[in-house]
């Protein structure tokens, strides 16, 4: 959803008083904030690993 109102829903299950705190106080998506930390150094092989399937599922985003 782009756009809620505020609360929980049936749907959200029994773990969503646990997990859902600031879906359930918001009304959407807040903009959009470029990460700030470098990427950590021990996860980068990691990141190299998924580059190649990253770069076909963007390709096909719609």
């Amino acid at each position: 959803m782009l756009c809620r109102e505020k609360g929980a829903r049936p749907e959200d299950g029994i773990w969503a008083k646990y997990w859902y705190q600031s879906v359930h106080n918001s009304t959407g998506f807040k903009p959009y904030q470029p990460k700030t930390t470098p990427f950590p150094d021990h996860l980068k092989p990691l990141l190299k690993e998924c580059q190649p399937v990253y770069q076909v599922l963007k390709e096909l985003a719609i």
